[in-house]
């Protein structure tokens, strides 16, 4: 039998915020850009389906939010050769997610973004979550 996790991408959000609000980790993820101008803001996350294997590593996703708010160009920044059993589920689902674009000059403007993820077992009791 093949084990399974969920991916879940979350800034520095951990544990005990999910079950004080009981917001699922991805509206809770993006709930925590709000406010945020500086750059683009998540407004719909994905969170993908992974080997549970792979706890304890550390992915640079890199991908480039376009002007209208999609991920374009995704690529996962490793050390060593990636398994596609961990690549493809992650740009999958990261080309799921949307964006508020970032505004320069009254204009939506294309910015390129690095997101550190690290899969934790142990934080989700049905599965992984990533923290970036």
């Amino acid at each position: 039998m093949k084990t399974v996790s969920k991916l879940i991408l979350l800034a520095g959000l951990i544990g005990a915020p999910f079950a004080l609000n009981a917001k699922t980790p991805e509206q809770a993820y993006v709930e925590s850009f709000q406010g945020r101008s500086d750059m683009p803001v998540p407004i719909s996350v994905v969170s993908p389906v992974i080997a549970h294997r792979h706890a304890g590593r550390t992915i640079v996703v890199e991908f480039i939010v376009d002007g209208s708010g999609v991920p374009r160009e995704i690529a996962l920044r490793h050390g060593a050769e990636m398994p596609a059993t961990l690549a493809e589920p992650i740009v999958t689902a990261l080309a799921q997610w949307r964006f508020t674009p970032l505004v320069r000059a009254g204009a939506a403007v294309a910015v390129r973004m690095a997101v550190p993820i690290t899969i934790h077992a142990e934080l989700a009791p049905q599965g992984m979550i990533a923290t970036r």
